[in-house]
């Protein structure tokens, strides 16, 4: 009898240790389960908050983009993001390249490049949903002595400071982050 009971001790003891161990695994899954969705929700309210800085900048018409390269069909060219830039602030722009290694060349701007003012005729903000990227479609009119014709520009926020600006009149394709006008240090060269 004494050996029964020990035997059924034993095992009633091995059981509450087998359940107390299973629990602990489910606890530890749960942990796991609960610390990926936790991540999840903090990087999409980090992203959500992103788009909303940018949504915000680009709608109330105070943006700078600064061009840290220029996208060729060899690959691409570096840019200094201090002067090669295009800003709206209200109805006022400027958009301006210099190509490092020409600021010894006589150009308009003095920077080895051109600095064209304009004043924007359309402005259209595109910002639904912030797991899409913002895109404002631009036209400006360059003042007189800045140059001649409409350009059209399209600026795609993308988000994690990534931004790319599209002249769609050339073609041509920056990469490049956008910024408020108080915090950006850019460098405006002379105009025409």
């Amino acid at each position: 009898m004494k050996k029964i009971t020990l035997i059924f001790s034993l095992l009633l003891a091995m059981s509450f240790v087998t359940c107390q161990s299973y629990g602990q695994e489910l606890t530890t899954k749960d942990a796991k389960k609960l610390d990926k969705s936790e991540k999840k929700k903090m990087k999409e309210e980090a992203e959500k908050a992103e788009w909303e800085k940018a949504k915000t900048l680009v709608e109330s018409k105070r943006v700078v983009f600064q061009a840290t390269d220029l996208f060729t069909s060899n690959g691409t060219l570096p840019l200094d993001q201090k002067t090669n830039f295009f800003y709206v602030i209200d109805n006022d722009a400027v958009l301006q390249f210099s190509f490092i290694g020409l600021q010894s060349v006589p150009s308009p701007n003095g920077l080895g490049g051109i600095t064209s003012e304009a004043t924007v005729t359309k402005y259209k903000v595109t910002a639904n949903n912030f797991k899409k990227p913002v895109r404002v479609e631009i036209t400006v009119k360059p003042k007189a002595g800045q140059g001649t014709g409409i350009h059209q520009l399209s600026l795609t926020i993308f988000g994690d400071g990534y931004a790319e600006l599209l002249l769609v009149n050339n073609g041509a394709r920056l990469k490049g982050s956008i910024i408020s006008p108080e915090d950006s240090r850019i460098f405006q060269g002379s105009s025409w």
